[in-house]
């Protein structure tokens, strides 16, 4: 369970011998982009960023991200979202759990002096995201992430910025992830938390050396093992369905940077282990 968590702060390969960055450049014939795995939140001392995401970022005419940023800030969207995430009335998530589980999760948000009953009122997959968020707060880990971070830069710069998938495809999949496992989540979850110091040191390690294997070790094998549903839903699913987009930014000459979590490029359903199936070269920035 805590791969689902290191993947909300974010979501094998052999390609390189060795780490280097996070960032690739994709190449087919005379045309190229780049992709960039990224982490969604990070503490202020995780910046500057990798010189990578910079040299990536100059070249590029375009940032693509996994959804619309500038339309997930819109109120009326901010509404529509909250509408998705929220229980139909008189179904809580309360009703979803054992007593034993409730009671952690009761406990939980009285020693943090959040009101239980209001959450309650969320979906399993708001109801996880909040509860990590509330501990990476707790641990300085939820500041301005490398996504946001490039979205401003490319705003500031009057870069273009595109997306790979709509925002309402983007919301469903916060909406039902984990139905029907409520009980197991919270209960995984709340273990897990009480390690997330070190796992969030681990990930972020990983992720700014380019460590493939190790990011596959930490965040992927035990959550695709435990949750395949979440799994393939949250990965597998959306990466397959990026994977004709993200080929055709390779049949003209532009050059654009994609943005997503680094969990998406790596293992055998990651982009990078698709994208060199399908003809392209992989070249992994120092």
């Amino acid at each position: 369970m805590k791969n689902l968590i290191l993947g909300l702060c974010s979501f094998c390969l052999s390609l390189s011998s060795f780490a280097a960055s996070p960032v690739w450049k994709i190449s087919k014939g005379d045309n190229h982009f780049y992709l960039g795995g990224t982490i969604h939140l990070l503490a202020e001392s995780d910046y500057p960023l990798p010189n990578a995401f910079e040299q990536a970022y100059r070249e590029a005419s375009t940032l693509v991200f996994e959804t619309d940023i500038e339309q997930m800030k819109d109120s009326g969207n901010q509404t529509q979202l909250l509408r998705k995430l929220l229980y139909p009335a008189g179904e809580n998530l309360r009703q979803k759990l054992s007593p034993e589980t409730y009671q952690r999760l009761d406990n939980f948000f009285a020693a943090r002096g959040v009101p239980t009953n209001q959450i309650t009122r969320f979906r399993i997959g708001m109801t996880v995201m909040t509860l990590t968020l509330i501990e990476l707060r707790r641990n300085g880990l939820a500041e301005e992430g490398v996504d946001m971070f490039f979205a401003n830069k490319a705003r500031q710069d009057q870069k273009g910025l595109e997306s790979l998938e709509e925002l309402n495809a983007h919301m469903d999949f916060i909406a039902n992830m984990g139905e029907g496992q409520e009980d197991e989540m919270i209960r995984q979850t709340l273990d897990d938390l009480e390690e997330i110091p070190a796992m969030i040191r681990d990930m972020k390690d990983a992720w700014r050396s380019g460590d493939n294997a190790k990011l596959v070790a930490i965040g992927i094998q035990e959550w695709k093992s435990e949750f395949p549903n979440v799994f393939k839903r949250l990965l597998t699913d959306r990466n397959n369905n990026w994977m004709t987009e993200l080929a055709d930014y390779n049949d003209d000459a532009d050059v654009e940077f994609v943005l997503v979590g680094a969990l998406h490029l790596v293992g055998e359903d990651g982009l990078l282990q698709q994208l060199q199936a399908n003809g392209h070269q992989l070249e992994q920035l120092p």
